[in-house]
């Protein structure tokens, strides 16, 4: 006797199953793909280190310097926010 699975293949039944309804839903559990071995959530996790990197120590940077440009910092100590002053030509 043979049965299709949900893929639709054929599948082999011992004699002795023939009737047991429990091993086919025990092993139709069992083919149930588990989340790791799903592409995309495998994929998004083998990504996550690198947009952690990535907004760490290009992202956060490139912030801090716009902050700065309209900032009248100096090193050593704080600066006031001034807006587009540091971009105007004196003339």
């Amino acid at each position: 006797m043979r049965r299709r699975d949900l893929a639709g293949t054929k599948l082999r039944v011992h004699p002795r199953e023939k009737f047991d309804a429990y091993s086919t839903i025990r092993k139709a559990a069992i083919r149930q793909p588990s989340l790791m071995q799903n592409n995309n959530v495998l994929g998004f996790l083998f990504m996550l280190p690198a947009a952690v990197f990535l907004v760490c120590f290009l992202t956060y940077p490139l912030g801090l310097g716009v902050w700065l440009g309209f900032t009248d910092t100096r090193i050593g100590r704080d600066g006031v926010f001034i807006g587009l002053e540091n971009y105007v030509f004196p003339g």
